[in-house]
């Protein structure tokens, strides 16, 4: 054999080491997408008029805390206002939801009720599949809003995080009711 097929033997041999290498190193894992939760405006049947807002602001305050703990993510009020916008008036509860679900790719929506019960303020929240069947319903007590707020955002964390992939969000806030 000549010196020059030697060489180009060699190369061939590192180019294909290389190669391999290239192809069977661990690459790093990429973990699973966070799953979308969407939170609609809770129905407060303490607030009526054209101005009452704070369902959707209380709503808001519970999305927004899901995400915080990075196990999941969330649309943005003005989005879901879009899509709820679309709707034609009077659609039902099921409606809303299996739209919403279909236009955001939502893995769980959740629907609440706040209202006054004695000194204090009660929650009923109701997560739904994307497919809009009930999951999980749970139901929460505190003194003001910002306490029922805090203690749903607990239990709601406690309850969707074990169902994520990789969760590792272990909050207990608000599981006392």
């Amino acid at each position: 054999l000549g010196r020059a097929t030697v060489w180009t033997a060699a190369a061939g041999v590192v180019a294909a080491g290389a190669a391999g290498w290239g192809y069977f190193r661990p690459r790093p894992s990429v973990p699973p997408p966070r799953p979308l939760v969407v939170v609609l405006p809770f129905e407060q049947p303490d607030e009526v008029g054209p101005g009452a807002r704070s369902g959707a602001v209380l709503a808001d305050l519970v999305s927004s805390g899901l995400a915080e703990t990075g196990a999941f993510r969330r649309i943005s009020p003005d989005h879901l206002e879009e899509i709820l916008g679309r709707l034609p008036p009077g659609v039902r509860s099921a409606e809303v939801r299996r739209a919403v679900a279909e236009a955001t790719g939502a893995r769980w929506i959740v629907t609440g009720r706040i209202y006054r019960s004695g000194t204090g303020r009660e929650a009923a929240l109701d997560v739904y599949g994307a497919d809009a069947a009930p999951e999980r319903s749970i139901r929460v007590a505190a003194v003001g809003s910002s306490g029922v707020i805090d203690a749903a955002l607990g239990r709601l964390i406690a309850l969707l995080a074990p169902d994520v992939p990789g969760s590792t969000s272990t909050s207990t806030r608000g599981l006392s009711e």
